[in-house]
C-alpha cells in the first residue's frame, strides 16, 4: 500500500532491464510527504543500501559502469545478498561510469529553461486574464479614436488633439509596461539559468570505494553515500545514516520555521525507535535545499 502509485505515475514503477530491487516511483515515495511506512517497506537503510547495489559503509564503486549482477525486490528488502565491489565489464567497451544508475534513476541535474521568444512572451502575458481585458479595452478605445477622427471636422485640430490624447496614452502606457514585464521575464530566466549552473557547479564530498572524495554536484548518483558537514546546503533528497545532533533547517521545503533535528537512518530502523516520544518529532528524511 506504500508504495501503490499515484494516479499518472505508473510510468515510474515499471523500468526494462532494471538491475536494481527498487524503481524511481518506489523511491520518490520516500518523501512528499515524508513517509515511514514507504521506509519500512523499502527495507529501512539496509534494505535500500541492498536493493541500491551500494553499501552505507564504503559507498559506490568509483569504477562501476553497467550492473554485472542484479537484486529483485524481495531480496533486497528482506535478504542480505552480497554486493560486489569491483569493476564492472562494460558492454561492448563502450559503458559510462554509473551508466546503468544514471538510465533507470536520472541524473542529478535541472533540465536547461528553454529561452521563449520575445514575442511569445507579450502573447502569454497578453493572454492573462488582467492584461486581455485591458488590450481589448484599448483597442476598442483606439478604434473609436480613429471613428472619431474620421467623422470629425479636421479643421479644428484643438478638437482633435482632445480625441487623440486620451487613447494614445492608454495605449502607449500598455505597450510600455508589456515591453518592461516581457524584458523582466527574460532577465530572471537569464538569472534563473546562471543561479542553477552554480549550484550544480558545487564540490560535495562523497564516500565511494570506501574514500572520500569531491564530486560536483551533478555527478551525484542515486545511491552514493554523502557527508555532510555544518553550513552545507543538502543537494538531494535522502536517508540519514548516521548522525549525532544533525540539525536541518528547511522552512522553505516544509515551511515549518523550526529547524528539525535528524535521527540515524539505522536507529530509525529498529522496531523500538517508533515507540519513543522522539520519533515524532525526529526523522532520517532529508530534503534537498535544506541547510545544516
Amino acid at each position: 500500500e506504500a508504495l501503490r502509485p499515484d494516479p499518472g505515475t505508473e510510468e515510474d514503477f515499471v523500468i526494462w532491464n532494471n538491475p536494481f530491487a527498487f524503481t524511481p516511483g518506489q523511491m520518490s515515495k520516500l518523501l512528499n510527504p515524508k513517509s515511514y511506512q514507504a521506509f519500512s517497506a523499502l527495507g529501512k537503510v539496509d534494505g535500500l543500501a541492498r536493493g541500491l547495489l551500494s553499501d552505507t559503509k564504503v559507498g559506490l564503486s568509483v569504477d562501476e559502469t553497467c550492473m554485472s549482477s542484479s537484486v529483485a525486490f524481495d531480496n533486497g528488502v528482506k535478504y542480505r545478498t552480497p554486493v560486489s565491489f569491483l569493476a564492472d565489464q562494460p558492454r561492448n567497451g563502450s559503458a559510462e561510469p554509473f551508466e546503468d544508475r544514471i538510465r533507470v534513476f536520472g541524473k542529478n541535474t535541472i533540465p536547461p529553461m528553454r529561452a521563449e521568444p520575445l514575442l511569445r512572451n507579450h502573447f502569454v502575458l497578453f493572454s492573462g486574464r488582467l492584461w486581455f481585458p485591458s488590450a481589448i479595452v484599448a483597442i476598442v478605445a483606439l478604434g473609436l479614436a480613429v471613428d472619431a477622427y474620421l467623422r470629425t471636422d479636421h479643421s479644428n485640430s484643438r478638437t482633435l488633439s482632445v480625441h487623440w490624447d486620451d487613447k494614445v496614452t492608454i495605449c502607449a502606457s500598455l505597450i510600455v509596461i508589456a515591453l518592461f514585464s516581457s524584458a523582466s521575464i527574460v532577465y530572471l530566466a537569464r538569472v534563473l539559468t546562471k543561479v542553477t549552473k552554480e549550484s550544480q557547479s558545487r564540490s560535495v564530498k562523497v564516500i565511494r570505494s570506501g574514500k572520500l572524495t569531491h564530486i560536483s554536484v551533478s555527478d551525484i548518483v542515486v545511491g552514493d553515500v554523502l557527508t555532510l558537514e555544518p553550513g552545507d546546503f543538502v543537494p538531494v533528497d535522502g536517508i540519514c545514516i548516521e548522525t549525532f545532533n544533525l540539525i536541518l533547517d528547511e522552512p522553505s521545503m516544509t515551511g515549518d520555521s523550526v529547524p528539525k533535528f535528524k535521527t540515524s537512518g539505522l536507529e530509525a530502523q529498529t522496531s523500538a525507535f517508533y515507540e519513543r516520544q522522539e520519533a515524532r518529532e525526529q526523522d532520517p528524511f532529508i530534503i534537498s535545499g535544506s541547510k545544516v
